[in-house]
Formats: structure tokens, sequence, C-alpha cells
């Protein structure tokens, strides 16, 4: 849900049709307050105006020390449901400001364990209605996670369908197109990681279900490709 605020008012940018005069017919940027706000932009780069137009701080990035409780609180809610709709994070009109900076912080939350010596656990909380990528930081503590690695991502079919890289910074994944997950927002997908094979197996589970304190109880229909 890309949420496109108006620099002017408490309004929302949308694309809309020029009625009349020389440029009818022809798409613009506008307000859904008009008449009342007569903001319009004819900017192909529109998101990153609006940025340049409502970021009165730097605007925090996954990766950047920037990315805490305090940084995000001092946000007013215009950046905070903007940088929400840039990460595909849900929100209604009666969100509050607490909230929106849980959804943001929950971002870089993920859970990893180890399931046998030679197969490992990502698990990551799906936030939006239509999921198929993250881009998450490295936090520096997981033995695998230490050098670059990529992991082709495949489903019960075992038909490859997106891919999951490690780098020195970043954790990130993937899905193609036709891969999107949809409508499982509250859910979780764990990725069982096989290091030798280079493969993960892709599963969206409850997250209640599995997890490092009672992933034995679930070793066997974890267990795919050994």
């Amino acid at each position: 849900m890309l949420y496109l605020p108006c620099p002017q008012c408490n309004g929302e940018i949308e694309t809309r049709v020029a009625k009349r005069g020389p440029h009818a017919g022809t798409e613009f940027f506008g307000c859904t307050n008009f008449p009342i706000c007569r903001f319009t932009s004819d900017k192909i780069d529109v998101i990153d105006f609006v940025k340049n137009e409502i970021f009165k701080k730097d605007l925090p990035t996954l990766d950047s020390e920037l990315w805490n409780r305090d940084y995000l609180f001092s946000l007013n809610r215009k950046e905070l449901k903007f940088l929400s709709s840039l990460h595909d994070l849900s929100f209604n009109s009666e969100i509050s400001k607490d909230e929106l900076v849980e959804n943001l912080l929950s971002l870089k939350v993920f859970e990893f364990f180890k399931i046998t010596e030679n197969k490992f656990c990502f698990k990551y909380n799906i936030n939006n209605d239509y999921f198929d990528k993250f881009s998450l930081p490295n936090p520096g503590n997981i033995e695998i996670f230490k050098k670059n690695i990529s992991f082709k991502i495949y489903d019960d079919n075992e038909i490859v369908g997106g891919l999951f890289k490690v780098t020195k910074k970043l954790v990130t994944l993937e899905f193609e197109a036709n891969y999107t997950i949809k409508y499982e927002k509250g859910n979780a997908i764990l990725l069982i990681l096989y290091p030798k094979k280079k493969l993960a197996k892709a599963i969206v589970v409850n997250p209640t279900i599995v997890n490092s304190f009672n992933h034995k109880d679930y070793n066997h229909s974890l267990s795919v490709v050994d």
C-alpha cells in the first residue's frame, strides 16, 4: 500500500486526469482534498519528490543506526506512515503513532536456530498482506552468515521460485513475481536452510508453532532434503 502524503495539507496524492485546457487527457498528481487544496505535481519521480518534501529529518533505512525506537518516535505521523508504506506495511487511518513505530521496528526482528548439524531455520513474521521480499541488517553474530552465501528457494513441488542472499551487511529474500504470498499477514515465513546444498525450503506457518524452543517436536516435518 503506497501512501503519498500531500506536502501542503493532511490529504494524500493520487493520480488524476486533466479534464480541460491544453493538457486535457494527461495524467498528473493531485491532492485528494481538491479543490480546498490545489497541490499538483507532474513529476515522474513522485515518490522521491514526496520524500524530499515530507521528511524533515534523515530517512532511516533498516541497516542504519537511525532505525531505533527513539529516532523513529521523533518522526511525525505523516513521516511514519510514508516510511511504513515504503516497506509495504499495512495501516489504517486510526493507527496510533506507537503502533506505527512498533510495526517498523518489527521489520528488523527475525529468529534463527540450528535444527541439525547441516540444517538451520530462519523465521520472519509476515507484516503485510502481499509479501514477496525483505532486506534486513546482518547481525554479524550468526556463524553461517559471516560469509557471502546464496540459497535457491524452492517449494513443496521442488520448484525454485526465489533467492535468499547473505552479505556482510544484509540478509535479503526475494521471491519471483508469481510466488507472492497473499493474505498471510500475522503468520511467519520459515526458510529451512541447507548451506552445503545452498538450498532453502520456504514454508508459511503460524508464528507460535515452530520456534527455537520447540522445533525438535517438528524435526521430522522439517526434514525435507537431508
